[in-house]
């Protein structure tokens, strides 16, 4: 994988510090790019950087795997075994568009949910699309799809056993990426909703309640409590 040498970039301004990684915007060779850097500041730090390096492989092997499609940045290019740059979105995530009272568009769930199921199409479940800042109002007016990190492939391995296991929960969480497509649908533009959509807006999978149960109500607290920032 392609790298550049760190001098090669200029900060523009911090996006987001967490107990996991940071990210800034950039700008190198003249162009804005999203930098990400996995670092854990959580005990037992150090001890952890051999996970960190693991996430930013993935969430590279990620854009990998989906470059090309429109409506997901383009391919990461590697800095370090823990940080990398990709293209930056011009636009709003979801959430602040909300706050600050602008009107999606018409087509704009329509142009998520096939964005949604362009990624399916390649084995991949977005796993963290409640999230609306995960969800960006491009400056055309519609839905990018940033921040790859815990988004899932379908293992095509040697094991039968695994390849089940896998298949099935990328297969539900599949299905809870699009249960959020319709849920944000619901809440942002209920008059274009459909009943059907309305229903499996609500339709929780095993994945969901089993991620719930393990995340939000253990993991999230924790995190929090740790690292409250």
């Amino acid at each position: 994988m392609t790298r550049v040498e760190p001098r090669e970039i200029e900060l523009v301004r911090a996006l987001k510090d967490d107990g996991f990684a940071v990210t800034r915007l950039v700008r190198m060779d003249g162009r804005p790019w999203l930098h990400k850097q996995f670092r854990f500041r959580i005990p037992p730090g150090r001890l952890l950087a051999p996970l960190a390096r693991r996430w930013a492989r993935h969430e590279m092997e990620m854009g990998r795997v989906l470059a090309g499609i429109e409506g997901i940045p383009g391919a990461p290019i590697a800095l370090s075994d823990t940080s990398f740059c990709r293209p930056w979105i011009d636009g709003q995530d979801l959430r602040a568009h909300q706050r600050a009272g602008g009107v999606l568009a018409d087509p704009f769930f329509d142009q998520l949910e096939a964005l949604v199921r362009q990624v399916h199409a390649r084995g991949v479940a977005y796993a963290d699309l409640q999230k609306k800042d995960n969800i960006i109002v491009g400056s055309d007016g519609r839905p990018y799809l940033i921040d790859f990190q815990i988004s899932l492939r379908r293992y095509e391995g040697r094991s039968t056993l695994r390849r089940a296991i896998s298949s099935w929960w990328v297969r539900h969480s599949q299905a809870d990426d699009l249960r959020h497509v319709y849920k944000h649908k619901r809440r942002l533009r209920p008059d274009l909703l459909t009943p059907e959509e309305d229903a499996r807006s609500r339709r929780r999978s095993p994945v969901s309640w089993l991620k719930r149960i393990a995340y939000a109500k253990t993991l999230r607290p924790l995190k929090r409590l740790v690292y409250p920032h």
